[in-house]
């Protein structure tokens, strides 16, 4: 007999072994996804920009993945598909809020103005202009140069 049988863990009488299904086979993304989800929300709160759009995003692909053949989400995919669009979402509404605050109130937009032509020599209104018109020329070889001199 093998050392399966031999083991006092052996299947005990009126017990049957159950397959695994291929929902629990894909159980690895899931669980990815939740996580990314998670992490991708609380870096909302923390106000971190770019790591709640690319978790958002990996959270929701890892879970439509760990569907498989299946019609149904795991419950721990549902999370992260559900976390990752609640991140994106919010971090989209965050970040338009701070763009039109700073936009529709003028002492941040001359904050910005006088900023930017110490900066690169022109107001930030203008470059707007210039980048509308297609002529926007900025020397962004000795950007560094013009930082450096502002210290």
């Amino acid at each position: 007999m093998d050392d399966y049988n031999n083991s006092p863990y052996r299947e005990q009488e009126g017990f049957e072994r159950k397959p695994i299904s291929p929902q629990a086979e894909s159980n690895g993304m899931a669980k990815a996804s939740k996580i990314c989800g998670i992490i991708s929300v609380v870096s909302i709160i923390t106000l971190m920009i770019y790591p709640a759009i690319i978790l958002g995003s990996v959270a929701i692909i890892l879970a439509l993945l760990s569907r498989g053949k299946e019609k149904r989400l795991p419950d721990k995919a549902r999370t992260g598909l559900t976390t990752g669009i609640v991140a994106i979402v919010v971090n989209i509404v965050v970040v338009g809020g701070a763009v039109a605050i700073l936009f529709s109130d003028g002492a941040y937009k001359q904050q910005l103005n006088s900023m930017c032509a110490e900066m690169y020599g022109q107001t930030f209104d203008d470059m707007i202009n210039d980048a509308m018109d297609g002529s926007l020329d900025l020397d962004y070889h000795n950007l560094p140069g013009q930082i450096s001199n502002l210290y």
